[in-house]
Formats: structure tokens, C-alpha cells, sequence
């Protein structure tokens, strides 16, 4: 099968998701031509405030997604794929998969944002042949649009994701690599962080927040930079977020509480799955400790890792495992026992069975 496979726009964690995705297709002999849509739209999206800025085009007239969308038709024609697979497509217009479907060819798309954004994404689901979520608990909505749509959980890539093997010792006490929405800043501002070596990465939004002195650096990170993080850690923390984006036009300058500006806390939200970090750290082999909200984490992980539901929870567990080294070690082989079977190519596996 040969596969035209879309990136998204930005280039960190969602784009892992595409990597991971298409070496796992590679992997089990699908032809897939990669395209790099973030510097596509990016480019139409440059020529539009050009346009507007010079006047040479009046404010709103220079549709750019539609545009970039374009690129996709073209490829898709001119390479003779048989399908066109997309992850987190939410810059690709509507109109892009409905001429797709026109033309006669197959689409399918990944949606990263699962259960978060199912209200806006909900959409495209009947635009695309089938619609991939990566939480069970955005499942049945899906279905009712489209019901061809299927879980595809979230993976590791076993060449990526191992442990340290050079032997150095850890370097942090605590390693968090994520955003910094309300919800979880909110949560770990409260958390008695005495004594302990917290190191917070990513894209860390705060303002004069308690956490401050934690970040090491705010921005986006690769996931490579990230894996080398991960085994530098004694204990990895996995806060799955409770939070939405702000409509665009709503987003300027609105922050609710400290955190991400344009993100706030989704009242009455109901996820099912555990996110990418938890198979990344157990995969790197490094021990981790899990908010209690996703009942995946126990059907992947057993009683493996320990959960939290307070942030006083919490605090007491990273104190007693960091007492406990003997226990993480064993702990954290388990985990990574446990991780094995959920790679990309086993994930991949799901989705051509579900195109075919």
C-alpha cells in the first residue's frame, strides 16, 4: 500500500505521533511518502500576512488552509497513493478531504486531541473514511459520525525509547517534560515540593507561579531531547491535562488561573487513555509515578505504577520512592516489561486492517 502520510502543522510532540506512525507503517511494508505539511501551511500562511500587510490583499480574502490543502490533493494525485493519512489535521481544511473524497481517494486521519477537542474535530469524521481517536472515551461520539471510526492507543518506538545504557548516574529527582495548562499547574503548585530536585520541561507558561525556580527551560522540546531527560530521571511524573484550547478568536491575551494562555480547565471531562509519556518512560526504562484518571493506566500497567489522586498523594509517594531506590529499579523493569507489546508497528497494524 502506498500512503501519502500529512504531518501536522507544529513540530514537537504531535509530530512524534506522525514519526512514530509512519515507521511503524514502514515497518510492516507500506510505501509512505512523508509530507512535511508544518512548512507548507507555515509558507501560505507567511504569504497571506504579506498580502494583507502590503494591502495587496484585503483582510480574510486569502484563504491559506485552503491553499496548503491544495499541496495535499497534488500529492496525492500525482504520487497515486492509495491512501491519504493525516495526523492531527487540524490545520487542513474541510474542504481539502471533501475534494480528497471527490477525486475517489481513501483518507483517514489520526486525531491527537482526543477527548479534549471532540466538540470542533467531531467534524471532520464524517469527511474521512475513517477517523482514528487516541481515546477510548471519544469512541462512541465518533461512531455515531462515522461508524468505521477505531481507537489507535498512543505508542513508543522501541529504537527511540531505551535506557540509559552509558552508565551515567541521575541527575534529577523528579523529571516532568509537558505543558504547563491550568489544570496541571493548579495541581502541582500544591504539591509540598521540599527537598525534592523537581525539573520541569516544555513549554512552561507560569507567570510568577511557586514553580518557577523548577523550570529549566521554557519551550517546546523534541522528543529526542526529551528521551534523554527521561533517563536522566530518578522518578518520571505523568499528569494527564483536564483541559481545552479557547476558541481563536477568544484566545488573545485570556489566561484562567496561571498557565497556558488561550487553555482552560474542561469541566465535567471524561478521558478513558493514558497518554504518549507513560509508554515513553516505561520504554526508557524509567520509573514513573501516574495521576489516578485514566483506567487504561492499570489495563496496560497492572498494579506496576504507583498512582496519585491529591497532590498531598503525591508528595508522599516520590518521598518514599526516592527512599526506595531497590524499589524503583524493580518497579521500573516491570513497567518497561509491561510497555513491550505497545509499539508503532504493533498500533500500525490496527490501522491498515481498519483502511483495507
Amino acid at each position: 500500500m502506498k500512503i501519502l502520510a500529512v504531518s501536522p502543522v507544529p513540530d514537537y510532540a504531535t509530530r512524534d505521533v506522525w514519526e512514530g506512525h509512519c515507521a511503524g507503517l514502514e515497518a510492516l511494508g507500506a510505501e509512505v511518502i512523508r509530507m512535511d505539511y508544518g512548512r507548507i501551511w507555515s509558507l501560505f500562511s507567511a504569504f497571506r500576512e504579506f498580502a494583507e500587510v502590503t494591502a495587496a490583499a484585503e483582510p480574510g480574502t486569502i484563504d491559506h488552509f485552503l491553499m496548503a490543502g491544495d499541496r495535499i490533493v497534488m500529492s496525492a494525485l500525482v504520487n497515486e497513493v492509495d491512501l491519504v493519512y493525516a495526523v492531527a489535521p487540524m490545520h487542513i481544511s474541510a474542504t481539502t478531504f471533501k475534494v480528497l473524497r471527490s477525486v475517489g481517494l481513501k483518507t483517514a486521519a489520526y486525531f491527537t486531541e482526543c477527548p479534549y477537542d471532540d466538540d470542533w474535530v467531531l467534524q471532520f469524521a464524517e469527511l474521512v473514511d475513517v477517523p482514528f481517536v487516541c481515546d477510548r472515551a471519544s469512541l462512541g461520539r465518533f461512531r455515531e459520525h462515522n461508524p468505521r471510526a477505531a481507537y489507535v492507543g498512543h505508542a513508543y518506538d522501541p529504537a527511540r525509547h531505551q535506557p540509559n545504557g552509558n552508565g551515567r548516574q541521575k541527575s534529577a529527582d523528579v523529571v516532568f517534560v509537558g505543558t504547563s495548562f491550568p489544570s496541571r499547574v493548579a495541581f502541582l503548585e500544591q504539591v509540598d515540593w521540599e527537598g525534592i530536585d523537581l525539573h520541569l520541561h516544555g513549554l512552561m507558561q507560569i507567570g510568577r507561579s511557586r514553580l518557577r525556580p523548577y523550570v529549566q527551560k521554557n519551550e517546546t522540546m523534541q522528543n529526542a531531547d526529551a528521551i534523554k531527560l527521561y533517563q536522566q530521571a530518578r522518578i518520571g511524573l505523568q499528569l494527564h491535562r483536564r483541559d481545552t484550547f479557547l476558541p481563536l478568536e477568544a484566545m488573545k491575551g485570556r489566561r484562567h488561573g496561571r498557565g497556558l494562555v488561550g487553555a482552560k480547565p474542561l469541566a465535567g471531562l471524561e478521558a478513558y487513555s493514558i497518554g504518549p509519556r507513560c509508554y515513553e518512560l516505561a520504554a526508557c526504562g524509567v520509573f514513573q509515578v501516574s495521576d489516578d484518571s485514566r483506567p487504561e493506566l492499570e489495563e496496560v500497567f497492572g498494579d506496576t505504577v504507583p498512582a496519585y489522586s491529591t497532590p498531598e498523594t503525591l508528595g508522599l509517594l516520590l518521598r518514599r520512592y526516592l527512599d526506595e531506590p531497590d524499589e524503583r529499579e524493580r518497579l521500573g523493569a516491570l513497567q518497561r516489561e509491561a510497555v513491550a507489546p505497545h509499539t508503532f508497528q504493533a498500533r500500525m497494524k490496527t490501522v491498515l486492517e481498519a483502511v483495507s
